[in-house]
């Protein structure tokens, strides 16, 4: 069985966001612009850059606390994007509802 590494969160004052795929890889994402993270470049992680899709920002409820946001594509359940099993777990939603599709967790201050 692979070994999955995984990598940390942002913690409060860190700009980084983590860019998490369906297929359960965690990479480490800069803001291009340094500071914060803009529409483009959202869109660009979350949709694998095609088409003009809505992206939605929800809090991840599975501790408050940490000031976490995910990014994701609003229409992914709607395109049928595929089952994100890590992201889901970051999210705290399930067994409620799950997370479809490439998502970006960030501090909420990272998104301008």
């Amino acid at each position: 069985m692979d070994e999955q590494v995984r990598i940390e969160l942002p913690k409060e004052g860190e700009t980084f966001g983590v860019w998490v795929k369906t297929n359960g890889t965690m990479t480490r994402v800069d803001p291009e612009n340094g500071t914060d993270f803009e529409l483009e470049q959202l869109r660009t992680l979350v949709t694998d850059g095609e088409g003009n899709h809505t992206i939605e920002i929800v809090d991840c409820i599975s501790d408050p606390d940490a000031g976490l946001i995910m990014v994701l594509n609003e229409e992914g359940k709607l395109l049928g994007l595929e089952f994100n099993l890590v992201a889901t777990q970051i999210s705290g939603f399930y067994p409620h509802d799950v997370i479809v599709g490439n998502v970006l967790v960030c501090r909420h201050d990272g998104v301008k």
